[in-house]
């Protein structure tokens, strides 16, 4: 099913204005029902200060004709995030930070009588290892005495996830997965334990929020409307930061599901790999990365020395919490780590479920590594060797994956798991499933171990 119209699915909601794309490049039309709210933003000083402080993707006025030229104000070209994800694909910390990036982003929009009219997760984006507002249109004109009227949708999108994480479990933030407009707070009142209602701001704006909505939300009896001064709300957005910092969680606590009993080798052989990682990369000459089964970030960090952009991914959360806060801590500009389960990868979602593009839609990507996996995909999920090498071949030119023999003590480990099956796995069908993709360009042998690294490009496959 194609799109009805040019404009980018996930915009279509918002009547101040929408993103589009022509000949290749994005812009957003503003629409005359935006105009005031957007020269208000660039009159007013807010959006020289919130790009000054990394917490807005600039953009430029540019001339070039509307897409829609009855509803037209103007045209301006942001600029591009270079990968798309989610909150349901970020670890713990990324929500953290990007709540507290939303707060941040409220309170100086005050200070320029402006406020958040929405607090979607997905207005934000993380970009050179920071969360940034892509969302230009959701600032408008603060009006004295009106609360803030995104609070409860933050409370969905960020308050609800956190807590859900910090008190019971860290999978249930992948409920944003079904819930595009954040977690209902009834739903997660039901999830949360007994405990989470001695934590005040989780009793506050999880518990009684969601009994307050449950109550009046939208019934007959409902209270007149609220009214809130600006001292009172500015208030509200210094205590929701301190609530926001407060929420953590321990990736330590987290099963590691024996993904280190791959690293059943020597410091030699691991020192080898490493240079020839490091080798193939430079031959492969990448600028978008994907590291399937990244784990902490070893081989993405080894990447990121020549690509613009390294998507790391694992399915593991406490592994993606631990790549992110080095990524954090590093200042690691290039580096996105991506909580990604390979085998049930992101869906296209939403409305004719085109809203949210699939994961593989999203990333960008002209060289993957494979290192450490394909013997998880294979034994473990039991995918064939020809359909996991048809889906790499679909991602990249270039595939940089090592292959574990059957008597190695890693692949050995799954194969008892799956004692009575007839397991498809070894180097001749792993040869003849990538030869029908791939030309191997390099071969690496590591040393003490029976592994190799293969260098492979995509070959141009007729029709």
């Amino acid at each position: 099913m194609s799109s009805p119209d040019p404009d980018l699915p996930l915009s279509f909601r918002d009547p101040a204005g929408f993103v589009f794309t022509r000949e290749g490049m994005l812009y957003r039309q503003i629409n005359q029902k935006g105009r005031e709210d957007y020269e208000n933003l660039m009159r007013s000083g807010l959006y020289d200060r919130l790009v000054s402080d990394n917490h807005l993707i600039p953009h430029e006025q540019v001339e070039v004709p509307p897409e829609r030229p009855g509803e037209a104000f103007t045209v301006i070209r942001p600029d591009r995030v270079p990968c798309i994800s989610y909150p349901y694909e970020w670890s713990f910390s990324m929500i953290r930070d990007a709540a507290l990036a939303t707060l941040r982003i409220q309170q100086t929009a005050l200070q320029f009588g402006m406020t958040l009219k929405d607090a979607s997760g997905t207005n934000i984006q993380f970009v050179k290892g920071k969360p940034v507002l892509i969302d230009t249109l959701s600032l408008q004109r603060y009006t004295d005495g009106e609360p803030w009227y995104a609070y409860g949708q933050f409370c969905r999108h960020f308050m609800a996830p956190l807590a859900l994480g910090s008190f019971s479990d860290i999978r249930l933030v992948r409920l944003l997965r079904v819930h595009h407009d954040g977690i209902p707070l009834d739903l997660a009142r039901a999830l949360l334990p007994f405990r989470s209602w001695f934590h005040i701001p989780t009793l506050l704006h999880i518990h009684l929020h969601g009994r307050w909505k449950e109550r009046y939300g939208g019934a007959p009896g409902q209270p007149s409307r609220v009214s809130m001064s600006r001292t009172s709300l500015e208030g509200l957005v210094d205590h929701l930061i301190r609530a926001v910092a407060g929420y953590h969680w321990d990736p330590r606590a987290q099963d590691r599901e024996a993904y280190d009993v791959s690293v059943t080798y020597s410091e030699n052989t691991a020192g080898m790999k490493r240079k020839v990682v490091n080798n193939f990369l430079q031959l492969s000459s990448p600028q978008h990365v994907v590291d399937l089964g990244a784990d902490v970030g070893l081989y993405s960090r080894i990447a990121a020395r020549y690509a613009s952009l390294v998507c790391a991914l694992d399915r593991n959360p406490a592994a993606v919490e631990e790549n992110y806060r080095q990524v954090r801590a590093n200042g690691e500009a290039t580096i996105l780590p991506l909580w990604i389960d390979l085998t049930n990868p992101t869906p296209s979602t939403g409305w004719e479920c085109q809203e949210r593009p699939d994961l593989f839609h999203r990333l960008p990507c002209d060289t993957v590594l494979a290192l450490a996996i394909l013997h998880h995909l294979a034994i473990t999920n039991n995918t064939p060797l020809s359909l996991i090498a048809h889906m790499l071949a679909g991602m990249c030119r270039h595939l940089i994956i090592e292959f574990i023999p059957r008597d190695d003590p890693a692949v050995q480990e799954l194969l008892s798991r799956k004692a009575g099956m007839d397991i498809d796995y070894d180097h001749d069908l792993f040869t003849s499933a990538f030869t029908r993709y791939f030309t191997f360009r390099e071969t690496a042998s590591l040393p003490d171990s029976g592994r190799i690294v293969y260098l492979m490009e995509r070959k141009v496959m007729p029709g």
